[in-house]
């Protein structure tokens, strides 16, 4: 019963996500992204910053997740085998630059065609004992390097010419872009249920190859600027967190993305109908050296 009931969650999470980043990314308008990046040293040292609450630090690990990946045919055209993306204790490494700091180190994989488990795989540390309320965060704080050698981001013409039996390339530019994409999203109760309201806060962040790869980044995401959404039988309605704000934050959740967190399903599904398609993906290889949540002080949340 226990593999039913994880085998039902990740078929959620996979269009669930899916469906709510595909809704609010099409009706925000933003001209500066609601997240700041700044370059880092190589090493951190080891020191481990004591502001707010660990997830991932080296020496504090709560990331955890799933992975669909197996030896059936629709995952016959990945880079690696199955268990190379594991999300698991196994993922907790001594770094290979760094002697004595360790690592999360993870291959995080989207489906570019189907919505169904578009998400092929995520980290989702749950704190539901934490007591950490949406008003209580300032912001996300991801210490990530995007890792070249264990990334496989399609070409834009084999994108084109893979799914050129479903849409146009000017529509399927507009499903992805050839970058790194995470959806990071702060998530509350009945998560596991569709048919109560969850309330989720989210942004996607897009980092480039070409001069962001292979070193380390800071990602800040302040949540006063993410998108908050209620989500009910996988339909998302936009709300105001100040509404919603006292409500306790259960998890955090790390999703491989697409630029428009669609997938091609999204552009024509009809043809999906007649029967499988044949499947791509998009495989990102990361290192977390830290996440954490940075909680505002009492002085802060007096003011709001």
């Amino acid at each position: 019963m226990a593999s039913m009931h994880h085998s039902i969650r990740v078929l959620w999470l996979g269009f669930s996500a899916l469906t709510a980043s595909f809704s609010i990314a099409e009706s925000t308008s933003v001209q500066k992204p609601p997240y700041s990046v700044e370059a880092l040293a190589p090493c951190s040292g080891g020191v481990s910053s004591s502001e707010g609450f660990i997830l991932f630090d080296g020496k504090t690990n709560l990331l955890q997740g799933w992975n669909q990946a197996s030896k059936k045919p629709e995952y016959s055209s990945l880079s690696f085998k199955p268990e190379a993306y594991s999300i698991d204790a196994s993922r907790w490494v001594v770094s290979p630059e760094c002697p004595g700091e360790k690592v999360f180190s993870a291959i995080l994989v989207k489906k570019l065609g189907s919505w169904q488990g578009s998400h092929m795989n995520g980290i989702e540390p749950i704190f539901d004992r934490a007591n950490i309320r949406f008003e209580d965060i300032e912001s996300v704080v991801l210490e990530l390097k995007l890792l070249g050698a264990k990334t496989h981001l399609p070409e834009r013409s084999v994108f084109h010419k893979y799914f050129a039996f479903a849409a146009t390339p000017e529509q399927l530019d507009t499903v992805d872009s050839q970058q790194y994409n995470f959806g990071i999203t702060l998530f509350g109760a009945n998560f596991q249920d569709q048919s109560v309201a969850t309330l989720n806060s989210q942004t996607l962040i897009a980092l480039d190859p070409t001069t962001q790869q292979n070193q380390w980044l800071r990602v800040t995401l302040p949540v006063e600027f993410m998108n908050t959404y209620l989500e009910q039988n996988y339909a998302p309605t936009t709300v105001a967190l100040a509404d919603h704000s006292s409500q306790s934050v259960l998890g955090l959740r790390i999703n491989p993305e697409t630029a428009s967190g669609k997938v091609v399903r999204n552009l024509n599904s009809k043809i999906w109908a007649a029967g499988d398609q044949p499947e791509m993906f998009k495989e990102m290889g990361i290192e977390l050296r830290k996440v954490a949540l940075v909680l505002k002080s009492r002085e802060k949340k007096a003011t709001h």
